[in-house]
């Protein structure tokens, strides 16, 4: 969720026709969200309950912090209108899910590996548009077998070695 949140404000930092005010509270926004992947980064390897400590420590005032940012900043971003208005309400709406990882420390801080796991079958699931016949989806068919069959013994290799 938060890498989704931040990309909202990182596309309107990028772009090159929001207004200075819409930048400058998108470039907010990514500085405090990287301050709590800088923690990730920093407790990657601690083990769970450690991490729950120094989430509850660090990264819960950061949080705070991030809620009377958008507090305080809303009702502006909707007067701007446009992308920052629409970042704002997101990140408003799924903030809670936001707070979740700090509750466990075996959760991540984002869902990203998951995405990146199921990617291949999402652009896989895209290709089939592009099979013109019988044979060339079950030639696409079994192309993903293959791979995936192959890419499952590679991490049953690793966990059992």
């Amino acid at each position: 969720m938060r890498t989704h949140a931040r990309r909202k404000f990182a596309d309107i930092v990028k772009s090159g026709v929001s207004d200075l005010e819409s930048k400058r509270y998108a470039q907010e926004a990514i500085i405090l969200i990287q301050k709590l992947y800088k923690i990730e980064r920093e407790i990657k390897d601690d083990p769970p309950d450690k991490k729950l400590l120094i989430r509850k420590e660090k990264s819960q005032a950061i949080i705070n912090t991030i809620r009377e940012w958008i507090n305080t900043k809303f009702y502006k971003a909707q007067e701007l209108a446009g992308a920052i208005a629409k970042a704002f309400v997101y990140l408003n709406n799924q903030f809670a899910k936001l707070e979740v990882y700090l509750t466990d420390g075996r959760l991540n801080i984002d869902n990203n590996g998951a995405e990146n796991h199921i990617r291949p079958m999402v652009l896989g699931r895209k290709n089939w548009l592009f099979a013109t016949s019988v044979k060339g989806a079950e030639a696409i068919a079994t192309w993903y077998t293959i791979i995936l069959f192959y890419q499952y013994q590679l991490i049953i290799f690793w966990v059992v070695w």
